[in-house]
């Protein structure tokens, strides 16, 4: 039988290529954690945890490491990591919540058993529906004519959906500007996502709506997350106060979330990443959810490498409903990457002349650490290799 024998976890630190402005702040450099989990047959599966350093959720970097080493981990060892359904059962029994840590391991376990079955992920989660994706670019929260520069360059390097990031300067007349101002320069080719980042409170939301609402006939639109996480109320609110479509991502973490907001009809489009969701396994029960309820997924990333893009790359092949737009598979082309995701599966498309993401041949994930750069950038490692600090429910 098959077998874990030790997993590694490493946190690394990786710059971004220029600063990046959202509503929850400014950053220029992200933390991840990548875990590589080793078999008794030689297999070794690669995953990601990501968490977002703000209020997007409640683990950081230090407590997945922390949870991993010391709960997930040795609980682990031993477990065949091809049943996937039952290491999920075992996390979930030892330890509630943690999405992100569950999740390195839960897309490790995907990879090892893609690898041992000599094939990608979206074959065994029954067949890619598309080959390839377009591509989504997010802008910080800056001027208008900052956005015409940045919007043209990006055009022109084959994207054509942007996530314009805003709330951070509570400027509510000039982000509705902003929008406007795309939609005159470029007319109706670009699909406009504004996203907040609960970045504004429900009456200034509703201000921003009320100025977007014009703009939809000029464009495809929705908006991101306007409002805290921590009052679903009014996100359900203004859904039913507004005909743009909003989507749910920090609001969105657990099946139960997309159930709650697919019942109330409180949003029109779910915000998947699979970091954040748990994993593939988690985060393929809420694209069922999105399935029932036809409801359009679009498929979000963390400031993630290409370890986590390319596990959400394999569901979204899979997905019936995805929103008619660019994805998030650019994340590995704004920072110090140290996979070969990008390298090997982003190319521009002739015909279209569209930036676009192809899905990997190769097992598992299909894609491959880069190990002089997974070792530039590390600044905390961990190997556990035994079950003898596993949890057992009793303090001792």
């Amino acid at each position: 039988m098959t077998s874990i024998t030790s997993i590694e976890c490493r946190r690394l630190q990786l710059p971004f290529n220029q600063p990046y402005v959202t509503g929850a702040g400014t950053l220029k450099t992200t933390q991840c954690v990548i875990v590589r989990v080793h078999t008794s047959d030689g297999l070794v599966g690669i995953g990601e945890a990501c968490p977002y350093p703000t209020k997007f959720q409640d683990e950081t970097p230090g407590t997945v490491m922390s949870v991993l080493e010391e709960i997930l981990a040795p609980s682990l060892i031993g477990q065949n990591p091809l049943h996937v359904n039952d290491i999920n059962r075992i996390m979930d029994a030892i330890i509630p919540g943690n999405p992100q840590a569950k999740a390195a391991i839960d897309v490790a376990c995907w990879d090892i058993l893609g690898k041992k079955l000599g094939a990608p992920i979206y074959q065994l989660l029954g067949g890619p529906l598309r080959t390839s994706l377009d591509l989504l670019w997010p802008m910080g929260d800056q001027t208008p004519a900052e956005d015409t520069k940045e919007v043209t360059e990006k055009v022109e390097e084959g994207f054509k959906t942007f996530m314009y990031k805003m709330g951070f300067y509570k400027d509510i007349d000039m982000e509705i500007e902003r929008i406007a101002t795309a939609r005159k320069v470029f007319g109706k080719e670009l699909v406009i996502v504004p996203d907040a980042n609960q970045g504004f409170t429900k009456d200034e939301a509703i201000q921003l709506l009320r100025g977007l609402e014009p703009l939809q006939s000029k464009g495809p639109l929705f908006v991101e997350q306007p409002v805290s996480k921590e009052r679903p109320q009014d996100m359900v609110s203004l859904q039913r106060q507004t005909s743009i479509p909003l989507s749910i991502d920090e609001s969105l973490v657990t099946v139960k979330d997309a159930l709650h907001f697919a019942q109330q009809q409180g949003c029109g489009v779910f915000s998947v990443k699979v970091v954040k969701n748990g994993g593939i396994s988690k985060a393929k029960e809420i694209c069922g959810v999105a399935k029932l309820y036809g409801i359009p997924c679009l498929f979000n990333s963390m400031l993630e490498t290409g370890v986590a893009q390319a596990a959400a790359l394999h569901l979204a092949a899979v997905t019936p409903t995805l929103y008619p737009s660019g994805h998030c598979f650019m994340s590995t082309l704004r920072l110090k990457d140290v996979t070969t995701f990008a390298s090997s599966l982003i190319r521009k498309d002739n015909a279209s002349g569209l930036l676009k993401v192809h899905l990997p041949t190769g097992p598992g994930l299909g894609i491959s650490l880069d190990e002089e750069a997974l070792e530039m950038h590390t600044v905390d490692r961990r190997v556990i290799t035994d079950d003898k600090k596993a949890w057992n429910g009793k303090l001792e």
